[in-house]
């Protein structure tokens, strides 16, 4: 009997491996909905009554690579906006998976929960909320976001923190709460999904600010950043649709600081 439960066991590792592998490895490489660069080009660099600069992911090229090969995202914009008077500063940072380029329970785990804390930040989840709301925004209705209050002690920096992770044009339920400890349930249903079905288009969206954003919600060049992020990505059905490629070559250099 406990040869057989060993075989049993050895054949589910070797199943669930040669799964992985099929995951990460085997399958054909979807098209593309848009190009590397785009996400930088149909977010706005400059607003009314803001300035901003696009910043690399890791403070050396060692770490700028090491910090792509993690991520394996098809396209990534990481950003920050600083207002014309100093007042108020805020980050922006999205990351792109095209059809099939991670799957979703991989791609899913990079939240403030997680990354953060494992960079020296601390969470503190008793003021966390699963559906912050921004609302109408002109027009685009926002998606409830994940909201976070972090601080990094030894600095003595804190930020208020959004982010939202969207699968195939919807919000992904992270649940109440810390995703730090990703539920295996969830992990394997979307390995498998992924694996039988294909993970869909991804975006994961984060906002980050020392500013309280029902202060910054009022401003109108933080607006646009919103509605931008919404038309494209954060309003329902938005990341199904073809990003606006067609014009972002002469808005880019309008864009430029």
């Amino acid at each position: 009997m406990l040869k057989f439960a060993n075989a049993v066991i050895l054949l589910l590792l070797l199943g669930t491996a040669a799964l992985f592998a099929y995951v990460y490895f085997g399958k054909p490489k979807a098209e593309s909905r848009m190009l590397e660069g785009t996400l930088a080009k149909i977010i706005p660099a400059k607003v009314e009554g803001w300035a901003s600069k696009d910043l690399p992911l890791g403070d050396t090229p060692e770490v700028e690579r090491a910090a792509r090969k993690i991520l394996q995202a098809s396209d990534y914009l990481s950003r920050e906006y600083k207002s014309d008077d100093g007042s108020s500063a805020f980050g922006l940072y999205v990351a792109y998976w095209e059809k099939g380029k991670d799957g979703t329970a991989n791609a899913s785990s990079h939240t403030p929960d997680r990354c953060w804390v494992e960079n020296g930040w601390k969470n503190h989840l008793d003021k966390k909320k699963s559906d912050y709301l921004f609302g109408d925004i002109d027009g685009i209705k926002i998606m409830p976001a994940y909201y976070r209050y972090m601080t990094f002690d030894r600095a003595g920096i804190r930020r208020n923190v959004l982010f939202w992770f969207i699968a195939d044009g919807k919000r992904y339920d992270y649940g109440d709460g810390n995703t730090y400890v990703r539920n295996p349930i969830d992990y394997f249903k979307n390995m498998f999904i992924s694996a039988f079905i294909g993970s869909p288009d991804l975006y994961f969206v984060r906002l980050d600010s020392e500013t309280p954003f029902e202060e910054l919600a009022k401003n109108p060049g933080f607006r646009k950043i919103l509605k931008s992020l919404g038309e494209n990505i954060l309003s329902e059905g938005a990341a199904m649709r073809p990003a606006k490629q067609e014009n972002s070559a002469s808005g880019a250099k309008s864009n430029q600081n």
